[in-house]
């Protein structure tokens, strides 16, 4: 449910730019990303939501489609540009491949951690690193993709009632959900 300040937020005439945060839970340290150029918090090279700092670095999210018939969710794919060399030594030497990452969109100015529009839970699949651009992209799989193999999709059959059909009619809810 979005909160108060979301709906406000959503209802104005002139938005505010939606900023994406990136938070990336490696096992020692967690590492906190915005899309933002600049703030105005402190010296604007980061932004404060829900009490954490996060760095502005230039970032791109990608969604690489929506859930299909068979149940799977969409993957993702996360580009952090501009890494600098103590985040370049730390993912050429740990561990990342089946770290948490965390996408929440939310409205610039707003600082609560309850205040986002979307949120998104995912796990590295693929890491990659570009030591040229200095670019690192990770290709994401749904963090619920790992626990529920078989999302429920019920594709409603006007020749099949969900329910056990009540055959003489005397069971009410099947009556209710189950007219034919």
């Amino acid at each position: 449910m979005a909160s108060a300040n979301i709906i406000n937020n959503a209802l104005r005439i002139e938005q505010p730019r939606i900023i994406t945060l990136v938070e990336i839970q490696y096992v020692t340290v967690t590492k906190r990303y915005n899309n933002l150029e600049k703030t105005s918090v402190g010296d604007g090279s980061y932004y404060t939501w829900g009490g954490n700092n996060y760095n502005c670095i230039a970032l791109k999210t990608e969604i690489k489609g929506g859930q299909n018939i068979a149940g799977e969710l969409a993957t993702a794919s996360l580009m952090i540009s501009s890494i600098d060399k103590e985040n370049s030594d730390f993912l050429n030497v740990g561990d990342v491949g089946n770290r948490i990452v965390i996408i929440t969109k939310t409205y610039e100015g707003l600082i609560a951690a309850t205040d986002f529009i979307d949120r998104y839970k995912y796990k590295i699949n693929k890491p990659g690193y570009d030591d040229r651009t200095r670019n690192i992209t990770y290709d994401l799989i749904p963090i619920a993709s790992e626990f529920m193999s078989d999302i429920p999709i019920f594709i409603r059959d006007r020749n099949r009632c969900g329910f056990k059909f009540d055959a003489n009619g005397t069971d009410a809810i099947a009556a209710m959900t189950c007219g034919w």
